[in-house]
C-alpha cells in the first residue's frame, strides 16, 4: 500500500508542477479574507491525485494535506470512514482528541458521510480547522449551505463533538 501511496503523490506532484501550479508554503502573515481565498485557490487548482469531488469536504482536506505535506490521501470512502482506511494505508492516526497537530486531517462520525477537516493550528487546548462544506441543510447528494465554501473554526479539544458529529480521531502526514 506505501508503493501506491508513493506512487499517487509523485503523479500528483509531477501534475502540479507540469500545470505551475506551484504550491509554496508562505509565512507571511495574510487576512483572513486573503488566507482563505488561497485554501479556496488551492481547493480549485488541485484536485488531482484522488478521487474526491470538488466541493465537498474530502476535496478540501485532501487538497490541504498533499500540498501542505507533500503526501498524497491515497485511501477512499466517506469521510467518516477516513480514520480506519488511512490507518489501512499506513498513516499515522489517533482517536485521542489531545493529540491535535498542525498540519493533521481531523474526522467526525456522523450524518450520512461524516465530515473532516484540515488543522490548521494547534494553541494550547485550542484547534482551528478549516474545512469545507460545513453546514446544518444537506440535499440528497450530500452538499450543505456551505458546499464550495471554505470556513474556519476554533474548537476546544475538550469538545470536538460538533451536533450529532462525533470526533472519530486524526491523520498525520
Amino acid at each position: 500500500m506505501k508503493n501506491i501511496c508513493t506512487i499517487i503523490t509523485l503523479l500528483m506532484i509531477t501534475f502540479c508542477f507540469s500545470n505551475n501550479y506551484v504550491l509554496a508554503k508562505d509565512n507571511k502573515k495574510h487576512d483572513d479574507k486573503k488566507h482563505d481565498d488561497k485554501k479556496q485557490e488551492v481547493t480549485n487548482k488541485v484536485n488531482k491525485g484522488h478521487a474526491f469531488p470538488t466541493g465537498y469536504c474530502t476535496a478540501y482536506a485532501a487538497n490541504m494535506f498533499s500540498s501542505r505535506s507533500g503526501k498524497a490521501v491515497c485511501w477512499n470512502g466517506d469521510a467518516g470512514e477516513w480514520i480506519a482506511n488511512a490507518g489501512n494505508s499506513s498513516f499515522n492516526t489517533s482517536s485521542n482528541p489531545n493529540a491535535a497537530r498542525q498540519g493533521a486531517i481531523i474526522s467526525w462520525k456522523g450524518g450520512r458521510y461524516g465530515h473532516v477537516g484540515y488543522v490548521e493550528k494547534v494553541n494550547g487546548n485550542k484547534i482551528t480547522v478549516s474545512e469545507m462544506n460545513w453546514g446544518q441543510h444537506m440535499d440528497k447528494d450530500g452538499k450543505t449551505d456551505m458546499w464550495n465554501k471554505v470556513n474556519t473554526v476554533t474548537l476546544s479539544v475538550s469538545n470536538l463533538d460538533r451536533g450529532s458529529y462525533a470526533f472519530k480521531g486524526y491523520i498525520y502526514p
